[in-house]
């Protein structure tokens, strides 16, 4: 699926406009054109090298997996990687969508396979008010939805903090399916921070005044976007160290019970050995046994032993064993 927004001179926007239409005005130069392909098929895809003539390393970096955000600067145009949450996946495990950009002078591509929030946000905003974001320049529209592709990250931190918070609850109830989550929710903690860290290095780049396209007086919005993304890094890593404790606290729990059935099994082994051993003496049947033909002598043995496992609870109890 393509959708296309043409910002022309006298600040009249048009949708959806033909791939002839697009080539004419891409010679032009005049208009701020943004095209965004939405799992696009294989015949969408040849406005990639048809009507942008983007370098065909580029455009196989848009239709394959790429897990790290990169930046590539071909000259006439800048390829980005960036990544986004998955929000459809918030129930199962976290992934994130690719999302590719090339960015000119006169015109934005994005690329994904999937529906993205930030962009279908950005849509929205400059189907509203165009002027707002595609009046001031190409750049600023990267800037856009690379700012709501980072707002998004927010959720999904707010979504881990509430997991967290319930986990450290269920630690202390004997469930289960309480280790699975713990490691899930650190999973999840792992893969956000394998692409937030990247992706704000990769906006600093843009940051730094020295790659074309990026005018001076915008650079100050994409160090906002850098900021917040080093805050959610900040807390990501947070959220590791308490998803870490947690999972510490739980195997020291679960240590500690296993000390106590041990400790109780202990105890009754202790008990039942000298029992044993007096049961297994006269349980070889001699002949000549001095308690053989003792009429009293099985209570007598019998007695022993329960005095004898009395005398060792009492001893363990003052010993404080148990």
């Amino acid at each position: 699926m393509i959708h296309s927004f043409v910002l022309y001179e006298k600040n009249q926007l048009s949708t959806d406009i033909s791939f002839d239409e697009l080539k004419k005005l891409l010679h032009e130069r005049k208009q701020l054109i943004w095209v965004d392909l939405e799992q696009p098929t294989e015949e969408e895809v040849a406005i990639l090298s048809d009507v942008f003539n983007f370098h065909p390393l580029a455009i196989e970096d848009c239709t394959n997996i790429s897990y790290y955000p990169k930046i590539d600067n071909f000259e006439d145009y800048l390829f980005m990687v960036m990544h986004a949450v998955d929000f459809a996946s918030q129930e199962k495990e976290l992934s994130t969508l690719e999302l590719s950009l090339f960015l000119s002078g006169n015109y934005v591509v994005t690329y994904h396979a999937r529906p993205i929030r930030s962009v279908i946000q950005t849509k929205e905003r400059c189907q509203k008010n165009p002027l707002q974001i595609m009046g001031k320049g190409s750049d600023f529209l990267v800037y856009t939805i690379l700012d709501s592709l980072a707002d998004n990250f927010i959720p999904t931190l707010n979504a881990l903090d509430h997991r967290i918070d319930e986990v450290e609850k269920e630690i202390f109830v004997d469930a289960p399916a309480v280790l699975n989550k713990i490691i899930t929710i650190r999973n999840d903690i792992i893969n956000l921070r394998k692409v937030i860290r990247p992706q704000r290095n990769t906006i600093n780049l843009l940051t730094r005044g020295n790659l074309p396209f990026i005018h001076k007086n915008n650079l100050i919005y994409f160090r906002d976007i850098y900021d917040q993304l080093y805050r959610i890094s900040e807390q990501s890593d947070g959220y590791r160290d308490m998803i870490s404790g947690v999972l510490d606290t739980y195997l020291s729990l679960t240590s500690n019970k296993m000390n106590q059935i041990m400790k109780t099994l202990t105890i009754v082994m202790t008990i039942m050995l000298p029992l044993t051993l007096i049961t297994g003496i006269y349980g070889m049947n001699f002949e000549f046994m001095p308690e053989l033909h003792t009429p009293w002598g099985y209570f007598a043995v019998l007695g022993a032993m329960v005095a004898i496992a009395i005398a060792l609870i009492f001893y363990m109890k003052r010993k404080k064993w148990f």
